[in-house]
């Protein structure tokens, strides 16, 4: 059996180092989805779609040091960013219409809501344009447009939460 990995240990490394960073930077005085504001922006505003990446799309690898990816690479940055801040959050996957997706379910207030950085990032890019589309959303908002194995994640709240 041989393995092949998106990252290899050294990048894993610096990919935990970058976070660090990236949540040290992070106002001290957010609340709970001021901290997820905050993870979303700089992955929106630090970051453009693209499937032909000089790493691996799929990476935070490639999201945190050459500012590009797809949907995967997306939302496991958001995760590392969101766990480091202290935020519950789970990485989901599904569909859209154009196919395969993954974004984030993030737990405030003890409650679940959608998170989609991917989708909250304008294409073509659009630095300092990013979007609040898909922060926060309730299931309901989310079929709209996204599919996934309902069993196998949390029901979200009612509500979208509104800033």
């Amino acid at each position: 059996m041989k393995l092949n990995y998106d990252m290899t240990a050294s990048e894993a490394a610096q990919v935990q180092e970058r976070v660090n960073e990236v949540i040290r930077d992070m106002p001290r005085d957010l609340d709970e989805v001021g901290k997820i504001k905050y993870v979303n922006d700089y992955v929106v505003s630090h970051t453009a779609y693209n499937l032909d990446s000089l790493a691996s799309p799929y990476t935070p690898y490639s999201i945190l040091f050459n500012g590009e990816g797809v949907c995967e690479g997306y939302a496991l940055t958001t995760l590392l960013l969101l766990e480091a801040a202290g935020i519950e959050a789970r990485y989901i996957s599904g569909e859209v219409a154009s196919g395969l997706h993954a974004w984030n379910l993030v737990r405030v207030n003890n409650e679940w809501y959608h998170l989609d950085t991917t989708w909250n990032d304008p294409v073509p890019n659009q630095p300092g344009n990013g979007r609040l589309d898909y922060f926060l959303v309730s299931d309901a908002t989310l079929r709209a447009d996204h599919t996934w194995a309902f069993g196998r994640y949390p029901v979200t709240a009612t509500q979208n939460i509104q800033l």
